[in-house]
């Protein structure tokens, strides 16, 4: 009879004498991960910690002998598998293969977490909250020592803005659809104290989906219609950038058009020149990678780096028509309306930056549409229009 394994203690999650992974200790472990990586201001090296959830994520499939249940599968994560593996089979036509990896590692490190250690069934409703207490913790202890930066919706300034807004925001919604006030509130609180417009612009629209209940039976019904909305926000940058809009901007925001979206603007017309100019680019995409350069051709702030600032877009060009398509098709199947929510609310970040590269973002944006997916198929969770 073969020795039992001596009990070994890994950060929050144990190796049982069978070798087993406790597959809630290790998730719960992989966010603190994450949460941790907030400290990077006062230790560099803590940013690493999160790139180090992807293939932590795939050791425990293995030595855990996880299984996945067909019927459990998420339709957000194979949207986003399946944009890993054509990425994949786009870098050979990339004209920065290095950055395309880059980006695809980026993208496996959130997305390995939720598909290969998430349990069956998600966390407990506690789970969660513990997860967001500790990543609102990490938040304001990141924070301290910084200058007040005062606040302006109109100006996009808040007192410690940042992308930490877009987690605030995907739990606020979380926490308004299980009807859990202190947790909505304090979410509420977070979301100003870091705010970023995009992240407000996504909570006003879910929570219109949530609670108008005619909007909720048209979508639910008409899931193309996510896919035309989000083919019609690229028609509306090939205007915006044409100039179309430049007099109404003037009138009503009292600024210039590259002044009101800080310069992404000028991110946006090197990719949108080339977009037509090859049919085959068009349908396939122009590989993992490719906007980067483009986005610097015309960068009228100068910026250090060529993050695009709209994942939209930045699909739409490096993966091509074909691919954009079943990708916004796949993730507006998510189950449940309160999953659809949250996927909304995520298409409304790919609108105007660069989240998709965020593990510390889509993290935790994807653990909460997985949770509301879990609840939809395992408890038939009747979803009211309420928050009392």
């Amino acid at each position: 009879m073969r020795p039992r394994l001596l009990l070994i203690r890994v950060g929050l999650f144990e190796v049982l004498g069978h070798g087993a992974l406790d597959r809630r200790s290790v998730f719960i472990f992989f966010s603190f991960l994450v949460s941790m990586s907030l400290m990077a201001p006062f230790f560099d090296a803590f940013k690493y910690l999160k790139y180090f959830v992807g293939p932590l994520s795939i050791a425990a499939f293995f030595l855990g002998g996880y299984r996945i249940a067909k019927s459990e599968v998420g339709r957000v994560e194979v949207a986003f598998v399946f944009l890993i593996v054509y990425g994949l089979l786009t870098i050979m036509v990339s004209p920065d293969k290095l950055l395309g990896l880059k980006d695809l590692f980026f993208l496996a490190s959130y997305v390995l977490p939720i598909s290969l250690v998430l349990k069956r069934g998600g966390l407990s409703d506690g789970d969660v909250r513990r997860i967001f207490y500790v990543f609102s913790m990490f938040f304001m202890v990141s924070n301290l020592g910084k200058t007040y930066a005062g606040f302006s919706i109109s100006a996009s300034v808040a007192p410690f803005e940042g992308p930490e807004s877009f987690v605030f925001g995907a739990f606020l919604l979380y926490f308004m659809i299980l009807k859990d006030k202190s947790s909505f509130v304090l979410s509420l609180f977070f979301l100003f104290l870091s705010l970023k417009r995009v992240a407000l612009l996504g909570v006003f629209v879910g929570a219109f989906i949530w609670f108008v209940p005619l909007v909720w039976k048209v979508l639910e019904s008409r899931r193309v219609v996510v896919l035309l909305g989000n083919i019609l926000f690229i028609f509306l940058l090939y205007l915006l950038v044409d100039g179309y809009f430049n007099d109404i901007v003037e009138r009503y925001a009292g600024m210039g058009v590259t002044e009101l979206t800080m310069g992404r603007v000028g991110h946006y017309v090197g990719v949108l020149d080339r977009v037509g100019q090859n049919v085959i680019t068009f349908i396939f995409g122009g590989g993992a990678g490719s906007t980067y350069e483009l986005a610097m051709e015309y960068d009228y702030f100068e910026r250090v780096g060529g993050n695009l600032h709209s994942d939209t877009l930045k699909i739409f060009y490096e993966y091509g028509f074909l691919v954009f398509c079943v990708f916004f098709l796949t993730l507006s199947t998510a189950r449940g309306k309160g999953a659809f929510v949250l996927v909304v609310y995520m298409m409304c970040l790919f609108f105007t930056d660069n989240v998709i590269i965020y593990v510390s973002v889509l993290f935790f944006v994807l653990l909460l549409i997985k949770q509301l997916e879990f609840r939809s198929i395992r408890d038939g969770f009747k979803e009211s229009n309420h928050l009392v």
